[in-house]
């Protein structure tokens, strides 16, 4: 079976573990993160509710993502996906950390392999 080359371009702010099959780790060090550009605008606390802390409403905006090279994928996080997706962008070569693998004192310690949203 012929196997095909290719690389693996992290843009989250941290360290990318993933489990092969075989339980093997490939760490993947971070590259530029990709951010999204965020405005949040100040709303009022709902009637009656007396807090000493700031409430806001989120929205999400532009993304600007690496151009598509063949026989490369980036990994990027959910909310990077879930923007792009929302736009009505589809980049089969943007994925983010799969299922979370956990040590026996549930920290995050890496994934296995990566995933898209459905």
């Amino acid at each position: 079976m012929t196997q095909i080359e290719f690389k693996v371009v992290n843009h989250t702010p941290h360290t990318v573990t993933l489990f092969h099959c075989d339980g093997q780790p490939w760490a993947i060090a971070p590259s530029t993160p990709i951010r999204v550009d965020e405005v949040r605008l100040p709303i009022r606390h709902p009637a009656g509710l007396q807090m000493q802390i700031a409430m806001d409403a989120v929205s999400y905006g532009d993304v600007a993502l690496p151009p598509e090279i063949p026989g490369t994928i980036y990994v990027v996080s959910m909310l990077v996906l879930q923007v792009v997706r929302d736009k009505g962008i589809f980049r089969p070569d943007l994925f983010m950390p799969g299922t979370l693998v956990r040590d026996g004192k549930g920290n995050i310690i890496g994934c296995n392999g990566l995933s898209q949203l459905a």
